[in-house]
């Protein structure tokens, strides 16, 4: 049982041997509680630039919480909602998803509390896009458009400006890199990931392996994929610089992220756990 000021905790094992354990409080993890519901797995998430908003990316629509209190502050309704992204002035978001994409201006209060997402402004309306991607700068993004195997790419601001990269089939992860120079599409159902060019709209590169999704470093200099494992690939030379061990569940393609001075890579590996890589 626990100790009136919840400091402690005690506990009698199958012999009578009582052991007291000292409860801390972690300032490295902690879980942002949802509401019970049939739609409640998330797709995505991001962080505002400020830190103090996440957004999280459902298929019933975009909720945002409190990131020092964990509360839930604002949630928007949107059909199948697959990306989320703040743009970097911190005062939009833009989703993605079998319901389209779109930007949202984010109308913040005196309080943190205080948030409200909309009106929503169409990019592109289209039943068939998954996840998205934006260039560092904000000013353009890019989406898998898997019902037409390709990735579309729009000015955010202007989203008649416009151009597709094809042919992948199943296309259905893309990334941007930041410095808006390259993008590579990653699939489900089908195989390898492409790099293209986007002075050019070329294909440039296919890196060949299973279902998977890429990630690009904030520097531009990386490329991470994850497949059955992850792969670590130089910028430009397209070559291999390394990878990390086979994921304990070999069809799954974990989430990767990089921390904002490109050093530290965190992998989804599995359902279950998640590995940090310098």
């Amino acid at each position: 049982r626990f100790s009136s000021n919840a400091q402690w905790l005690a506990g009698v094992a199958r012999r009578p041997v009582l052991g007291k354990f000292e409860l801390s409080t972690s300032v490295g993890f902690r879980r942002f509680p949802v509401a019970l519901g049939e739609r409640r797995g998330a797709w995505s998430l991001d962080v505002s630039p400020d830190g103090k908003l996440i957004a999280a990316a459902y298929s019933d629509g975009v909720r945002l919480f409190d990131f020092a209190t964990g509360r839930e502050v604002a949630f928007q309704a949107t059909d199948q909602c697959r990306s989320v992204i703040f743009r970097p002035e911190g005062n939009q978001l833009v989703t993605c998803g079998p319901g389209g994409l779109g930007r949202w201006p984010i109308e913040r209060g005196a309080s943190p509390a205080e948030v409200r997402l909309g009106p929503r402004e169409s990019i592109r309306d289209d039943k068939g896009l998954l996840y998205a991607s934006m260039t560092g700068d904000g000013h353009w993004v890019a989406a898998a458009d898997y019902k037409r195997d390709r990735v579309v790419v729009h000015e955010v601001n202007h989203p008649a400006n416009r151009f597709a990269l094809t042919n992948h089939a199943d296309v259905q992860h893309v990334a941007f890199s930041p410095d808006g120079r390259w993008v590579a599409s990653g699939t489900w159902h089908n195989r390898g990931v492409r790099i293209w060019d986007v002075a050019s709209r070329r294909l440039l590169k296919e890196l060949p392996m299973g279902r998977a999704a890429a990630i690009f470093s904030p520097d531009s200099r990386l490329l991470v994929t994850s497949s059955d494992r992850i792969q670590v690939w130089e910028v430009g030379a397209w070559r291999e610089l390394y990878q990390a061990p086979k994921a304990i569940e070999s069809e799954f393609v974990g989430l990767i992220v990089f921390s904002p001075d490109s050093r530290i890579l965190a992998t989804g590996r599995s359902r279950r756990w998640m590995q940090l890589l310098e």
